[in-house]
């Protein structure tokens, strides 16, 4: 039944559309709000597991055999994520900011790159580590 499943889910957003406003427009708002935030709380759940998941798997392999690679690997992917990291935050600067004005954007970038930077510093620290042994922090 997947078919009129679909055709019942877009028939329900078509017909969304044609609402006049009024107060189930802001009752509309408030719940597409609740179901955003959800949304993004599961994906980015889906993501730290992901993450945690791809580290764990290469550090069994680093364990297993050629350590050295594995490790320079792991490195690479890390500094690849936070070169694409760097890159999204000058281009949130150059696309949603403009040098005269929009401080409230500019806040909120700047204030998410100091977030994320905190914890990136205290993710590698050895009193937050939950395992014995980091990735990172490993001596080969």
């Amino acid at each position: 039944f997947w078919f009129y499943k679909f055709v019942a889910l877009v028939a329900s957003t078509v017909g969304a559309l044609y609402i006049p406003d009024g107060h189930f427009t802001y009752t509309w708002f408030i719940i597409g709000s609740g179901g955003a935030f959800f949304f993004i709380l599961i994906q980015l759940v889906l993501l730290v597991d992901f993450a945690h998941s791809w580290n764990e798997s290469w550090i069994e392999n680093m364990d297993k055999g050629n350590s050295r690679g594995w490790y320079t690997a792991l490195l690479a992917v890390m500094i690849l994520n936070y070169i694409t990291a760097f890159i999204a935050v000058v281009l949130c600067f150059i696309f949603y900011t403009k040098p005269d004005g929009c401080i409230i954007n500019k806040f909120f970038i700047s204030f998410n790159v100091v977030l994320c930077t905190v914890a990136s510093v205290v993710s590698v620290l050895r009193k937050v580590q939950v395992q014995e042994i980091s990735a990172l922090i490993k001596k080969v």
